[in-house]
């Protein structure tokens, strides 16, 4: 009888182990699942962030080049003294702002 006891104590602390390491596995599996997502979450929110960030760029500097249009087309009418043409107007600030690009780079 005491072989007997002995031999089902032996089967439950065998199914107790097994117990424990399908355990063991499910949470390795449930943390590696949860850092990945958290990976690729943490990926898009940078993405995001650099789009934002050359969003807001681009935004500043069309309106940094619109501002330096207006800046040009003033100058130019006050050293020549009169209005400029659409024509002249668009070949001037075309230059400016094309001469300011270049130095940017």
């Amino acid at each position: 009888m005491l072989a007997e006891h002995a031999a089902k104590l032996d089967k439950v602390q065998d199914e107790v182990r097994e117990i424990l390491a399908e355990a063991r596995r499910d949470a390795e599996y449930t943390k590696n699942d949860i850092v990945a997502t958290a990976q690729k979450e943490a990926e898009a929110t940078r993405q995001r962030a650099v789009q934002d960030i050359e969003r807001a760029r681009d935004q500043a500097l069309d309106s940094l080049f619109d501002h330096m249009a207006r800046c040009v087309n003033e100058a130019t009418e006050q050293v020549i003294g009169r209005a400029l043409t659409g024509a002249d107007n668009d070949r001037l600030i075309e230059e400016a702002l094309s001469g300011f690009a270049q130095r940017k780079h």
